[in-house]
């Protein structure tokens, strides 16, 4: 997570099990996995985006933007901490997402029921 003057970026790894695809996609091949990467981080990231657009909405801090912010600028948390919730629900947010690892998922299988 890093800070600008009107942003708070966060950036997101993840790693994620393929578990199941309907339809005729052949996840054994490294280049269909590479297509999809970008719709699972699409994915991740809309669902992150929401979650901060609520905490705001609501003015909670709920994922610790402020303690963050607290411990990599402390001179600036002096002077901003008593408006701390002012300012983060006042602040854009944008997500960096990374699904890198996605391309060479550890384990794939097929669950079923029963």
């Amino acid at each position: 997570m890093f800070f600008t003057s009107r942003l708070v970026w966060v950036k997101i790894r993840e790693e994620g099990n393929l578990v199941e695809v309907k339809g005729p996609i052949d996840v054994s091949k490294p280049e269909v996995i590479k297509e999809l990467e970008p719709l699972h981080a699409a994915a991740i990231g809309n669902e992150v985006m929401a979650a901060i657009n609520k905490a705001q909405e609501l003015g909670s801090d709920a994922f610790g933007f402020g303690e963050t912010f607290r411990r990599k600028f402390p001179q600036e948390w002096k002077k901003i901490k008593k408006d701390w919730y002012v300012y983060f629900v006042t602040r854009q947010t944008k997500c960096i997402e990374s699904v890198q690892e996605a391309a060479y998922p550890r384990r794939s299988r097929l669950l079923y029921p029963g």
